[in-house]
């Protein structure tokens, strides 16, 4: 049926009467408005949660490799200190000489201090008194020699694996930090989320129900 126009008596005034067909399909159009106002918000939310997911993930797997990384490094460092003097150890019981024995036995006791927690200065001081030592050490016989050059190498790779443990520090509470400010603003956005993912639910049927009802 056709809409039809009417005309009040006095002032001409025209009163559109619309039929139930075009009733519908303003109804229709009217869900279908905010629909497309909703979808478009909804999908512009729905990338940044899925992108801030995404940094979250890398924020927590890059915090875990830190933590974990800075422990192997600590337990190496330990692991060469700890070698370092069990061979000082064997070549200070394979010497005669007093004077080598004095200073290999002060080595032995800058390598205990390394042990202990020190600042990176100290720890630097420290290996370069060793490394002088040993170099004023000169023994007789290969085997000897080939311990004592060991050890230096084992000290000056102390440095080395400090350098690494240096250069991390403090990246984990970075990489938390990250992570928190992410989760904050994630949960910023749900509630909107939500509220839009039951809108576009809500006039979707709407829109199917009116559909059937135009039928």
């Amino acid at each position: 049926m056709d809409s039809e126009t009417s005309t009040t008596g006095n002032d001409n005034t025209s009163v559109t009467i619309m039929d139930r067909s075009e009733l519908v399909s303003g109804v229709i159009e009217k869900h279908q408005n905010f629909l497309n106002k909703y979808k478009q918000e909804f999908e512009q939310i729905n990338e940044r949660i899925e992108s801030i997911n995404e940094q979250m993930e890398s924020s927590k797997k890059n915090k875990e490799y830190v933590v974990g990384r800075r422990d192997v490094l600590r337990e190496k460092r330990q692991q060469i200190l700890y070698q370092a003097q069990k061979t000082l150890n064997e070549l200070q019981s394979s010497i005669k000489d007093s004077e080598h024995k004095e200073i290999l036995g002060s080595v032995d006791e800058k390598i205990s201090k390394l042990k202990t927690s020190i600042s990176s200065d100290e720890e630097k001081q420290i290996v370069d008194e060793i490394i002088y030592s040993i170099s004023e050490i000169s023994l007789n016989g290969e085997t000897a020699n080939r311990k004592l050059l060991d050890i230096k190498s084992k000290i000056e790779s102390v440095i080395e694996t400090s350098n690494e443990i240096e250069s991390i520090k403090g990246s984990d509470k970075q990489y938390e930090k990250e992570y928190d400010k992410l989760k904050k603003e994630l949960n910023e956005l749900n509630p909107r989320y939500k509220w839009l993912e039951k809108r576009i639910s809500s006039h979707e049927e709407s829109i199917e129900y009116w559909k059937n009802v135009e039928q």
